[in-house]
């Protein structure tokens, strides 16, 4: 944890942590973790990669992510209709992976 908190990789590790599922400390080593998956099977829990950053899908459109930018942890959208709908990270999705079965 830094002076502002957790950084993206953090928070997405301290909540599998919570469960006993144990996560790389960065994003990049998490990206290698668990099952690759298209962006249009994204299930609750799947990790969703950004161009350095990572977050925590709620559902198809909404994900949980700590977020400097955003004041902290916040919920943002992959919906280009919501108002809380990310461009920029949507325009640097790199991929998802699905840790838990």
């Amino acid at each position: 944890m830094g002076p502002f908190g957790l950084d993206c990789s953090g928070f997405v590790r301290t909540i599998f942590g919570a469960f006993n599922i144990e996560l790389p400390r960065d994003s990049r080593d998490q990206y290698k973790f668990g099952q690759k998956i298209a962006l249009n099977n994204i299930k609750p829990a799947d990790l969703l990669f950004f161009k350095g950053h990572v977050a925590l899908a709620i559902n198809r459109e909404l994900f949980i992510h700590s977020s400097l930018g955003e004041g902290g942890v916040a919920i943002s959208s992959l919906n280009p209709k919501a108002d809380n709908f990310r461009k920029d990270l949507l325009d640097a999705y790199i991929g998802a992976r699905r840790v838990l079965p």
